[in-house]
């Protein structure tokens, strides 16, 4: 049974019959193709995927649909020599790819398990490999992992500090006879441990560590000098994500602000890396005029690929629509006692547009800079608007806390964070505050919060114009 392809670049990937993936071993091949068999226990799985690292990120080959036996295989025609990973396309957050190493005549037998993988293969890049990622499990697994097990810090720590020791001596027996590969595992083994450390600390735990903790020695030498002075992190299909996530620890041990741009920028040495870095923050810019002045105009010249140029472009074109002048978008949402509220009720007033959610934390951080703000102004024409993403379910929940709080403004409710106006200005993080003049023109689309004394600047500048 030959299987539909789905392909996202040139290569011609043919997802095989699934009888070869039955074998004990891994099927013998001739020529320049490579081949990759096996199955999937992971509930729920219906495919598997096939990408390839490019510029640090997974670029997509091909997807199998699982037969009824849950058997897959892949056969890739003369792959470039590099990573390559095979995903479980389990989705929610919970994806897990599986590392592998591709060339031509490599042949390999991947069975994907609940919370690992199986490989067979006589490749000795890939019988390195695995050695190497079944000896960091211990501390892959709780950091990655962390939606099976969020344990605290004091249960991962001492296994770090344990581990980490052992890294060099073990280094030492991954060597093969293929020097493109040793180079490249040389950076990533020591890469690995570093990318687990952080991630720890950068995702949802039972406990985090405070100002008093005593942290596993590593921490204190994930951070150097003009870090990065090669590529070779490019080279994995993380290795854009690696490059943000560092950055992020960088910023918050120097204790430097998330908006200071170009400190993250000059973390690194090498052009490429810059380059990577500045791809993968795209998303955190929400304006066109913040992306222009922040990115394009001082860090173009880093952008050294047509695949990094255009996705800049592209982002660009997305935001236009979000630039100072600009129309503001028509929206209709019910206010607390049900009656619809519009942008076009509030032509003439400078608008401030306030989306949050009750369970947002952030959100109520800002709530009594926001009641004093709209305190000072009363006398001033502007309309505060706090749109609600809550679900139709927490409706309840919503109309309490105006209630208890004693939220002033306009109070209206979206249900949901996939209303129209979240859609529009690409609000996917929380709070987000909107600036909109007395001509429903776009001020700002991202603009200071409350607690930041700017907001109360522009917002008297606006009403000054």
């Amino acid at each position: 049974m030959i299987r539909t392809i789905f392909a996202a670049c040139s290569l011609s990937i043919a997802c095989i019959s699934s009888v070869f993936a039955q074998a004990k071993a891994p099927m013998k091949i001739k020529g320049n193709m490579a081949v990759i068999e096996g199955t999937v226990t992971r509930s729920y799985v219906k495919n598997v995927k096939l990408y390839k690292a490019y510029e640090g990120n997974y670029k997509e080959l091909a997807t199998a649909v699982l037969d009824e036996k849950g058997s897959y295989a892949f056969a890739v025609p003369d792959p470039k020599e590099g990573f390559y990973y095979v995903s479980d396309c389990m989705g929610g957050g919970k994806e897990i790819s599986t590392r592998i190493y591709l060339k031509p005549g490599t042949s390999m037998i991947l069975n994907l398990k609940d919370d690992n993988y199986e490989m067979i293969t006589q490749s000795p890049e890939n019988i390195a490999l695995d050695k190497w990622q079944q000896f960091d499990t211990v501390i892959t697994k709780p950091a990655y992992q962390f939606w099976s097990d969020r344990v605290g810090y004091t249960g991962v720590f001492p296994v770090i500090e344990a581990f980490t020791p052992k890294v060099a001596a073990f280094k030492k027996q991954l060597k093969t006879k293929n020097e493109k590969f040793n180079n490249l595992m040389d950076f990533v083994v020591d890469d690995d441990v570093e990318a687990a450390a952080m991630n720890f600390l950068a995702t949802p735990r039972v406990k985090h560590p405070d100002s008093t903790t005593v942290f596993p020695a590593i921490y204190a030498t994930i951070k150097q000098d003009k870090k990065y002075c090669d590529a070779r992190i490019l080279q994995l299909g993380d290795g854009a994500r690696r490059i943000g996530m560092y950055a992020s620890y960088c910023q918050r041990k120097d204790k430097v602000s998330y908006k200071d741009f170009g400190y993250g920028v000059n973390l690194f040495c090498n052009d490429s890396i810059k380059g990577a870095f500045i791809v993968f923050n795209l998303r955190s810019f929400r304006t066109f005029d913040d992306l222009q002045k922040t990115v394009v105009e001082p860090y173009s010249k880093y952008l050294v690929t047509d695949s990094m140029k255009a996705k800049v472009a592209l982002h660009q074109k997305t935001l236009a629509t979000l630039a100072t002048g600009e129309k503001a978008i028509e929206f209709s949402f019910p206010d607390i006692n049900g009656k619809n509220v519009s942008m076009k009720d509030l032509k003439g007033k400078v608008v401030l547009v306030d989306v949050w959610a009750t369970w947002c934390g952030p959100c109520r951080g800002e709530l009594p800079h926001l009641q004093k703000l709209e305190d000072e102004l009363k006398d001033k024409n502007v309309a505060f608007i706090s749109m609600s993403t809550d679900l139709e379910k927490d409706k309840e929940k919503w109309k309490n806390m105006i209630a208890e709080k004693q939220m002033g403004g306009i109070q209206l409710f979206t249900n949901g964070p996939n209303n129209v106006f979240s859609e529009y200005y690409k609000v996917n993080t929380i709070p987000r505050f909107l600036v909109f003049d007395q001509e429903g023109k776009i001020v700002s689309a991202d603009a200071p919060r409350p607690s930041e004394p700017a907001l109360k600047d522009l917002l008297l500048k606006t009403l000054n114009k």
